[in-house]
């Protein structure tokens, strides 16, 4: 069997899309991104039970930055919920803070 290594790829997907059928995992349990539901087993729930957002996407606070062990919470993550697409945390954060930053300040979101 042929070795695979980890590796970003990059691929455009709507930030409003995401954040409907995102579940964000912290350090223990998970959270939905949509309706702020916490205590979620990423490992096992498909939809939200507060929502009922269909989880398509997952992230995670501890593969943010250039943090020793992100490969290694991706592999774990992705091994688990083979399903999910991995959003890179960063990525995403950064994407909602410039919309929120539009929306202060007044101007059309560049989500919209």
């Amino acid at each position: 069997m042929e070795k695979k290594d980890w590796m970003r790829v990059w691929k455009q997907f709507s930030v409003a899309e995401i954040k409907q059928s995102l579940i964000i995992i912290g350090d223990l349990t998970a959270d939905c991104y949509a309706c702020k539901e916490v205590g979620l087993q990423y490992d096992s729930i498909r939809n939200c039970p507060n929502c009922g957002a269909n989880f398509r996407f997952v992230s995670s606070r501890q593969a943010a930055g250039n943090a020793p062990t992100r490969y290694r919470d991706v592999q774990r993550i992705t091994s688990r919920r083979p399903d999910l697409i991995f959003i890179d945390y960063d990525d995403f954060k950064k994407l909602t803070g410039k919309s929120q930053a539009y929306e202060l300040l007044g101007g059309d979101s560049p989500e919209s």
